[in-house]
């Protein structure tokens, strides 16, 4: 992807939306995304590891334009997961 492109997708979102990062550990990559995602903003108790904000498409708090790298790696952590491990007494 490059700037131009990268430029019509984020106008195509509102211009107050927040921007986050599909989150990798150190590394660079080529982006391979830019979309708009439901997230729930600073919702995450293990921000330190995960980073504060999490994928909600039950109950999103917000929209966000998403940039994401074009080779992910590891898994996505969203509210459901959080409640569950919570249930689970992991929280």
């Amino acid at each position: 992807m490059n700037v131009r492109e990268l430029i019509e997708i984020l106008a195509s979102l509102p211009p107050v939306a927040r921007v986050v990062v599909d989150d990798v550990e150190g590394v660079f990559d080529d982006v391979g995304f830019a979309k708009a995602v439901a997230i729930r903003g600073n919702a995450n108790q293990d921000a330190h590891y995960y980073g504060p904000h999490l994928a909600d498409d039950l109950q999103p708090w917000e929209t966000a334009a998403c940039i994401g790298a074009a080779r992910t790696r590891g898994a996505r952590l969203t509210v459901a997961d959080m409640e569950a491990d919570k249930a689970r007494g992991i929280w």
